[in-house]
């Protein structure tokens, strides 16, 4: 302790405040309006394509709207393995990823994306698009929300003894002027997910019109 102590002193609380108020710049970076479809063509020893889908829009940057996309992209993404890993051999690991952000606007993206042999590229990427129309029409099945709703409770109890999540948690506080550590709210915003209530994010956030697909294939 003495030891960390006096280098903690001598680094950081060494460093001069220049009293100034930090704040961020704008670069206009946005995903494109509308859909944008892609085909690039590469010369590659082991031929294979590569499948890229993401799908974007406005979004109200809450804790209740990130909770229901973190559970779209979780129940798709169980659904995406049973399907395109385990019923279809197509591809080791389909990947996804959701993001939502509040500044410069408030947005989120969706994306799928993995590898597979050039002859199974059509199959798979309509398996793609079918599940998130079965998820539009009805909702995710109950076992795949409790999955989804356990995965986020337990993952938070184990957050909460790693310091990078504190440390996380406190930028956030002070960049967003929410306090994301109120376990209780946590845990009752999760609990409160529904078949129902995810299938209308799902209808509100995926059919507003935004999408990038993006094919690599063998030349």
């Amino acid at each position: 302790l003495d030891k960390s102590k006096n280098l903690i002193e001598t680094y950081l609380g060494s460093l001069p405040s220049i009293s100034r108020n930090e704040s961020w710049k704008d670069n206009n970076v946005r995903y494109p309006e509308g859909k944008l479809t892609k085909i690039i063509e590469k010369d590659l020893e082991v031929p294979k394509n590569t499948i890229y889908v993401n799908l974007n829009g406005d979004f109200e940057y809450n804790l209740e709207n990130r909770l229901l996309l973190k559970a779209i992209k979780h129940v798709l993404d169980i659904r995406y393995i049973e399907r395109i890993r385990e019923d279809e051999g197509g591809t080791y690991s389909p990947r996804l990823r959701a993001s939502s952000s509040e500044f410069p606007v408030q947005d989120f993206g969706l994306s799928i994306s993995f590898d597979c042999d050039p002859e199974k590229a059509e199959k798979l990427k309509a398996i793609v698009y079918a599940e998130i129309d079965n998820l539009l029409e009805n909702g995710p099945s109950e076992k795949n929300l409790n999955k989804a709703k356990e995965n986020f409770l337990k993952n938070r109890e184990n957050n909460l003894k790693e310091n990078i999540f504190w440390q996380n948690s406190i930028v956030f506080n002070l960049k967003h002027d929410e306090n994301v550590l109120d376990q209780e709210k946590y845990k009752d915003s999760v609990n409160s997910l529904t078949i129902e209530s995810v299938k209308q994010a799902a209808n509100r956030l995926l059919t507003q019109g935004n999408e990038v697909e993006i094919i690599m294939k063998p030349l």
